[in-house]
């Protein structure tokens, strides 16, 4: 008996495990067809944050570098001030008491191993400083 019911289990899990793998292959493929229907409606361009901000507060600016996906370029944002870059600068220079250089080498789509990519694509002299 302890086998036939081995046999009962192991056959539900195949069962359970083929069920959800052809659930995610349908899902993906809707997400795909919708993908392609909807298109991106924000675009790919997001607004330019990179500033000096707050140089009223006078002394020697930090030097702020923003990597990451659409979110740290500011995708969506309607103004500088509304972007990840243009809150964290703010918030900063506010908290340190000086101006915040801000410089986002975000880009739309990017994932975690894209980092190093968007770090080689800076230019040498932004890293100089």
């Amino acid at each position: 008996m302890r086998r036939q019911h081995l046999v009962a289990v192991a056959g539900v899990g195949v069962v359970v495990t083929a069920v959800f793998a052809g659930i995610r292959s349908v899902l993906s493929h809707q997400a795909a067809i919708a993908r392609r229907r909807i298109g991106k409606p924000l675009g790919e361009q997001s607004i330019d944050a990179d500033r000096l901000w707050r140089p009223s507060l006078g002394g020697e600016p930090i030097e702020l570098l923003l990597l990451g996906d659409s979110l740290a370029a500011g995708l969506g944002a309607e103004r500088r001030k509304q972007t990840l870059g243009g809150r964290l600068a703010k918030g900063l220079a506010r908290r340190m008491g000086r101006p915040v250089h801000l410089r986002t080498a975000a880009v739309v789509g990017s994932e975690s191993p894209d980092l190093a990519a968007q770090l080689a694509d800076l230019p040498a002299e932004s890293m100089r400083r």
